[in-house]
């Protein structure tokens, strides 16, 4: 079987592409960030790059996050993103969407308005894939969905030795990326507030550049005590479940109850 993905945060999406790789599929991934820059963000596909994908004649074709889709939109294959999605459909490969924290469908948007995503996995996805609860809400009416949570590699997690940090040593980490600047801001204004109430702790706030591939980004994880995730998202993402992959203790917002109730 021939597998495609398109686009995801790197490590989400190379982690699966290995997993199916060792089930003897045959795994192409295109959109995502080069392996020395993973938050990279993806800023679109060339169109011969889309015109590949459609000429491999590919079994299954899986896009990653909502950011995948406007990518297709903006390559110019077509003149919208239905008439891509329809083309691409028309060339025998299944569709899979695949739904999960980082890249929320709520975002100001006109691709990722709720009315648009139910139209499009109704009439063009034959599975969409869920690895974040408030996804569920996109979902009504539509039943060909499967939870799957976001996977993490832990071949490349080094196992964390068993320590207490030491009085007054703990490090903070936060990365300013997949957060609104407000987020990053505010956390900052609150862990030097601490700083000035004589609480001591190390905090540190990366930008996500300053981190190229991801042995650098999970020696940062490794190397903290807590990780600052985000503050106003209703759920968490994929940096705090691999902070969590790292046994660090994440502080995020999950305000996820209403959500799950709905269900």
């Amino acid at each position: 079987m021939k597998v495609l993905h398109i686009g995801g945060q790197y490590t989400v999406t190379s982690t699966i592409a290995k997993y199916q790789l060792r089930q003897g599929l045959d795994v192409s991934s295109i959109g995502l960030p080069r392996g020395d820059a993973i938050f990279q963000p993806l800023n679109g596909l060339p169109p011969e790059v889309t015109t590949t994908a459609l000429t491999h004649m590919y079994d299954v074709i899986q896009f990653n996050q909502p950011a995948s889709l406007r990518s297709l939109a903006a390559s110019g294959i077509a003149p919208d993103l239905a008439s891509s999605l329809k083309l691409i459909r028309q060339s025998g490969s299944k569709l899979i969407l695949y739904l999960y924290g980082g890249d929320p469908l709520h975002e100001p948007d006109p691709l990722a308005s709720t009315n648009d995503t139910k139209q499009w996995t109704r009439a063009y996805f034959d599975r969409v894939l869920l690895g974040s609860v408030e996804c569920f809400q996109h979902m009504s009416g539509f039943d060909h969905w499967t939870w799957m949570p976001v996977p993490v590699d832990l071949e490349l997690v080094a196992r964390p030795p068993a320590r207490s940090p030491k009085a007054h040593n703990l490090k903070i980490l936060h990365l300013q990326c997949g957060v609104v600047p407000s987020d990053s801001q505010a956390i900052k204004v609150a862990a030097l507030a601490l700083q000035n109430h004589n609480y001591k702790f190390q905090y540190r706030a990366l930008d996500p550049n300053q981190l190229g591939n991801v042995v650098s980004y999970y020696r940062e994880l490794a190397d903290c005590d807590l990780f600052i995730e985000q503050i106003s998202q209703p759920n968490f993402g994929v940096l705090a479940i691999e902070a969590m992959a790292h046994a660090k203790t994440v502080g995020t917002l999950a305000a996820t109850a209403g959500l799950i109730a709905r269900r």
